[in-house]
């Protein structure tokens, strides 16, 4: 009897053993799925920032070109006005 009562509490000890190693690893494999997601949630916050920096930056970029597009026609209407008078008098120059 005295036998039997060794190995029964030697089974439950090995098994008791594998039990623990598992729960041991399920809990490193969760810290480190944990750790990864993590890691993934920072990763996906930095590049939707540096998204919007972009998106920021191109229409900074837009509004830059329209306003230089815009002063440069200004310009070109102010000097195709100073052509127009300026021929306008040599016309009446030669009449």
């Amino acid at each position: 009897m005295e036998y039997l009562n060794y190995i029964i509490f030697s089974l439950i000890g090995i098994i008791a053993y594998f039990i623990r190693d598992i729960l041991n690893q399920f809990k490193e494999h969760k810290k480190s799925s944990d750790q990864q997601h993590l890691h993934f949630s920072e990763e996906v916050g930095r590049l939707k920032g540096k998204i919007e920096m972009a998106q920021q930056q191109a229409q900074n970029d837009i509004t830059r070109i329209e306003q230089l597009t815009q002063l440069k026609l200004e310009q070109i209407s102010k000097d195709v006005l100073e052509l127009t008078k300026a021929v306008h008098q040599l016309l009446k120059q030669r009449l």
